[in-house]
């Protein structure tokens, strides 16, 4: 899926897709280069196996 940087809030990228939907990613998501208006992909996949610890990791992405 590819999406466009429409701006930053704080530890926030605000990514529009399809020209309507907008996402919220902790910005640590993306790369430090990436600036409004860059275009960037991302997918999602099922993992095979679950993974251990996620409360911490939940917790680590929303400091």
């Amino acid at each position: 899926m590819k999406a466009v940087i429409d701006r930053f809030e704080e530890k926030w990228a605000v990514l529009e897709t399809d020209g309507k939907i907008m996402w919220n990613v902790p910005r640590q998501f993306l790369p430090p280069e990436a600036r409004e208006g860059d275009t960037v992909e991302f997918s999602f996949k099922i993992m095979p196996e679950p993974m251990h610890n996620n409360r911490a990791l939940v917790e680590e992405i929303f400091e």
